[in-house]
């Protein structure tokens, strides 16, 4: 091999090893009011009306997710409130989310967070998940407070999510 192609190809092979150690985009998360987050993840609830689905059986509910979320966008959802309202199919409906047992994520750009072992739950009939769950995330617009919908959020083996919450406080993701 001559000592053209020899340089050539060294070259490409460590253009090739910089371009994998690459790191995945980066986010930033602060508060829309300019308060310090909480260095050990900002709290926050996301409340929103959530369809969710098992098989045939599906109720619209006014569903809370309550947990953290630090400035490098990592989450965690400890507790997910599902009101057991007489009359509708909500009662059939919960998650095992908690302090010992979360819903993780990560904000995987500015406009998507991703739950990574979301559960549900219809007892007598079975669980769903874990799975993993990619939102949309609406950063907070004038006075209209950020957002994440569930498009469709398959959890598996027969679990549907679809709705949208609304986050407080408001957050800035970039």
């Amino acid at each position: 091999m001559n000592n053209s192609r020899m340089v050539v190809t060294v070259a490409l092979a460590l253009m090739l090893s910089m371009m994998s150690a690459v790191p995945a985009l980066a986010v930033t998360v602060s508060r829309i009011d300019g308060l310090p987050m909480d260095p050990a993840g900002e709290p926050f609830s996301a409340v929103g009306s959530l369809t969710l689905q098992r098989d045939a059986l599906a109720a619209p509910c006014n569903v809370t997710l309550n947990g953290t979320i630090t400035t490098s966008g990592t989450v965690r959802v400890t507790s997910v409130t599902i009101p057991k309202k007489s009359g509708t199919n909500c009662l059939f409906f919960s998650s095992s989310a908690s302090g010992v047992q979360p819903w993780t994520g990560q904000f995987d750009s500015a406009t998507q967070l991703t739950f990574n072992n979301a559960t549900l739950s219809v007892p007598g009939v079975g669980s769903c998940g874990p799975s993993k769950l990619a939102l949309n995330w609406t950063g907070a617009v004038n006075a209209d407070p950020p957002t994440i919908t569930f498009v469709n959020a398959v959890l598996e083996p027969s679990c549907k999510i679809t709705g949208t919450a609304a986050i407080t406080p408001g957050l800035v993701v970039q």
